[in-house]
C-alpha cells in the first residue's frame, strides 16, 4: 500500500510542476531518485520495475513522450546512484531509535564499577543448512517449483567480552 500524501509528496509534485519544461531527462532522473530515496527511508521494497513504471508516470508529467524506462536505463539509473539488488533484514527495521538514545545515555551508570573483561555482548544467529535459494531467473510463464524447504537449521550463540 503506497504511503499518505506527505510533505515530501506535495513538495515532489511541485518539483514535477517546477521542471515541466527542461531539456533533456535530468529532470525525470531527479524524480525518481527523490521517489527512491523516500520511498527507502519508509523502508519500502522497491524492485526495478516498480522504478521503471514511477519513472514513467514521471515523464508523463513532465510531458516527455518519448522517455523510455528500459532495462538499460533503469541498470544506467542503478549504477549513477550506487544502487544494487539486496536481501531485506528483517530485524535492522523494527529497531526503535528512541530506545537506542536512551539505552546510550543509561549505559555508563549501567557498567559503572565493571571491568571490561565482566561486560559481554551475547547474539543469536542461524542459517538453514541446503536451502534453496528464495529467488530465481525463469522464462516468462514458467511454473517455479522448488520443492520443500529445509528444515535442518543451525543457531549460534555467539559472546564476546568487551576487552576482546
Amino acid at each position: 500500500m503506497p504511503p499518505k500524501s506527505t510533505h515530501n509528496e506535495m513538495t515532489l509534485k511541485h518539483k514535477v510542476e517546477l521542471i515541466k519544461n527542461s531539456e533533456g531527462y535530468n529532470d525525470v532522473d531527479l524524480l525518481i531518485w527523490e521517489w527512491f530515496q523516500r520511498a527507502r527511508s519508509l523502508n519500502m521494497l522497491v524492485s526495478g520495475t516498480m522504478i521503471q513504471e514511477k519513472v514513467l508516470e514521471f515523464a508523463k508529467q513532465l510531458n516527455k513522450p518519448d522517455f523510455k524506462a528500459s532495462n538499460g536505463w533503469l541498470g544506467r539509473f542503478k549504477g549513477r546512484h550506487n544502487i544494487a539488488f539486496s536481501a531485506v533484514s528483517g530485524e535492522k527495521g523494527y529497531v526503535d531509535g528512541d530506545v537506542v538514545e536512551d539505552w546510550k545515555l543509561k549505559l555508563p551508570d549501567t557498567i559503572a564499577g565493571y571491568q571490561p573483561k565482566d561486560i559481554y555482548n551475547k547474539d543469536e544467529s542461524g542459517c538453514v543448512k541446503r536451502a534453496l535459494p528464495t529467488k530465481t531467473l525463469a522464462v516468462h510463464g514458467e511454473d517455479c517449483t522448488g520443492g520443500k524447504k529445509a528444515k535442518e537449521r543451525i543457531t549460534m550463540s555467539l559472546c564476546c567480552n568487551m576487552a576482546g
